[in-house]
């Protein structure tokens, strides 16, 4: 199957896929083949391509923030994991941190979650972070706080039009 670029007489662009031989008289009078368009913002001036307005979509800035939401949280010093499963872990142990401060764990205290052991969490360079109760509780108000910085960050983009060209530039999100 061969993919042929066509511009039909009111600019709309189009592609034909046949085995080959394109037949015009399917499309409308003065329809004709152009050469492929470089990008999705590109338009036909009536005789080439030129560059048009780019646009960016709102998916794009959802790609962006769930990209910076991938990265490593950083908390008191250390970086930590941040994908999905390690932000529900970090959810998770920082709803057992206040339940543990409630019940009257106090700061220092690291064998507040098993009395055998001390509370680790393992940084994303394996090391192991002892933590007590507090410091646990303030990391999970850490990752909650990225993701909420993050959301509020993308809505703020979205609600601009058009959405700048540079909405992945770092001042947009910090």
């Amino acid at each position: 199957m061969t993919e042929t670029p066509l511009i039909t007489p009111n600019g709309e662009y189009t592609v034909d896929i046949s085995n080959g031989d394109v037949n015009l008289h399917m499309y409308p009078t003065g329809t004709r083949v152009v050469p492929p368009r470089p990008a999705q913002h590109w338009v036909w001036n009536g005789t080439a391509w030129v560059e048009g307005m780019r646009v960016v979509a709102s998916s794009d800035v959802n790609k962006e923030r769930d990209r910076r939401l991938a990265e490593d949280l950083e908390c008191n010093g250390s970086l930590f994991d941040f994908d999905p499963v390690s932000k529900t872990r970090i959810s998770g142990a920082g709803t057992l941190a206040l339940g543990a401060i409630v019940d009257g764990a106090q700061p220092g205290d690291r064998r507040w979650h098993i009395s055998d052991y001390d509370f680790v969490w393992i940084d994303a360079n394996t090391h192991p972070d002892p933590m007590d109760a507090h410091q646990v509780y303030a990391f999970g108000q850490a990752a909650a706080a990225k993701e909420a910085r993050m959301i509020l960050r993308a809505t703020a983009l979205k609600a601009m039009h058009p959405i700048p060209l540079d909405y992945k530039d770092d001042s947009y999100w910090v």
